[in-house]
């Protein structure tokens, strides 16, 4: 299992340094469960709980691809991922968030500050679409609340599932004795973690990005302290 110290902003891989090893050479008390701890702004003992992995991109949307007018990317995951198998040149992107816009590349069309699909949803609202054709990419775990309002509002568009989410089990598992902060960053994080610790620890500092992983830990249980980042720095 790849264990990493994440340091500001660079990152020392450590693949075959054991979770001990590296305990030893950081004070840091902060577990970070996601896949990336970039643009968290603190060093932290990064164990991933989830990796996310493409799936190919129907023949039907490379076919329709140059009638796409707007491109509705929810996630860095997605932005990443969509770019890797077609140009995004000449597409009003839609994007949630600031690490989406970022991972684009340049500047998007129009930009969620509220980093949920409700927030896109409320986005969408303001724009005009008519002769629109919008490509929504998503994770296979989405929830179905923005493909159920493009449907509704009778927007003209194509869905596909771009990538998957799939569980990670380190060997070993780090100790959660040596940590002060647990930070969980999606709901698949939090689904990961119970599935190896059995529940949420009271007695630690849990941080959630954004607020549907905030609400994924609060289905489980209500921890002592909990924080929620909108937009880590």
């Amino acid at each position: 299992m790849l264990f990493s110290l994440f340091f500001g902003k660079s990152i020392a891989l450590a693949p075959s340094i054991s979770y001990w090893y590296i305990k030893a050479m950081t004070t840091s008390r902060i577990l970070y469960l996601g896949t990336d701890p970039s643009r968290y702004g603190r060093t932290v003992v990064h164990c991933p709980l989830i990796e996310t992995k493409p799936l190919p991109l129907p023949q039907m949307i490379h076919e329709n691809w140059n009638a796409f007018t707007h491109l509705i990317l929810t996630s860095p995951n997605a932005a990443r991922i969509v770019a890797a198998y077609r140009s995004l040149e000449g597409k009003k992107i839609l994007a949630i968030g600031r690490g989406t816009v970022e991972t684009v590349g340049y500047n998007c069309f129009a930009v969620s500050s509220v980093e949920t699909q409700e927030g896109m949803i409320e986005l969408i609202k303001t724009i005009d679409l008519q002769e629109s054709y919008m490509f929504y990419p998503r994770s296979s775990q989405a929830r179905l609340l923005l493909a159920d309002y493009l449907k509704e509002a009778g927007i003209q568009h194509q869905i596909c599932d771009l990538y998957e989410t799939v569980y990670l089990k380190p060997e070993p598992l780090p100790l959660l004795e040596d940590f002060e902060e647990i930070v969980f960053t999606s709901p698949s994080t939090v689904k990961a973690f119970l599935a190896l610790y059995g529940s949420i620890p009271k007695n630690k500092k849990i941080t959630c990005i954004g607020p549907i992983t905030e609400q994924a830990i609060i289905n489980f249980s209500v921890p002592s302290v909990l924080s929620v980042v909108e937009n880590p720095n």
